[in-house]
């Protein structure tokens, strides 16, 4: 599933940037400022009640009683398109080599066709840059060690592996970084999941 980062091209990878931006916004919600205590003065003398006993409760509907728990947390069946794979071999990648994506235009809320080239591919992370953006090589392949490193396995740890190698055979998160305007930072598009020859 590609994830798609933009490079303002007048400024530098925003890496450093998004996390700090990252970083600031889970301080400032961690710092929302504890309650004010009570006056100890005005405190009620605390009420004795009686707790709760636990007991087991009867399941409301027969029909729910007779599934096995384990039946619940079974994978779902598998869609007709799962199995599809449109590449037998996985796809050999050069350096630098160019290929066509479609991006949601901000100011226009349309689709746009962009070109872009293959600049870093790590174990997990293809980075693609779009063509005539600036940008800095070193700093994406910081980037994207970070990625393999770092992010990638915290967020298969959090939810569960990905579809690995996918429909494409591949075994590559793809990046974009293209110029989407000042406001868009990144987004995700579930799709762009499947490779148009699936569809």
């Amino acid at each position: 599933m590609p994830l798609f980062l933009p490079i303002s091209a007048t400024s530098t990878f925003p890496v450093r940037r998004l996390i700090l931006s990252l970083v600031l916004l889970i301080a400032a919600g961690c710092s929302a400022g504890a309650a004010a205590s009570p006056d100890p003065a005005t405190d009620a003398a605390p009420v004795s009640s009686q707790l709760p006993s636990p007991s087991p409760t009867d399941y409301p509907d027969p029909i729910l009683a007779s599934v096995d728990p384990a039946d619940l947390v079974a994978d779902p069946p598998a869609r007709p398109f799962d199995r599809i794979v449109v590449n037998p071999t996985p796809p050999q990648r050069v350096p630098n080599a160019s290929r066509s994506f479609w991006v949601s235009d901000p100011a226009t809320g349309k689709l746009r066709e962009v070109t872009a080239r293959l600049r870093v591919q790590t174990e997990h992370a293809a980075m693609w840059v779009e063509e005539w953006v600036w940008h800095d090589v070193r700093k994406l392949e910081e980037a994207a060690l970070l990625f393999d490193d770092v992010i990638y396995p915290a967020v298969r740890s959090a939810f569960g592996s990905e579809w690995t190698p996918g429909v494409d055979n591949d075994p590559h998160i793809h990046i974009l970084h293209a110029d989407l305007g000042q406001r868009v930072l990144g987004y995700t598009s579930s799709a762009a999941e499947l490779p148009g020859a699936v569809y």
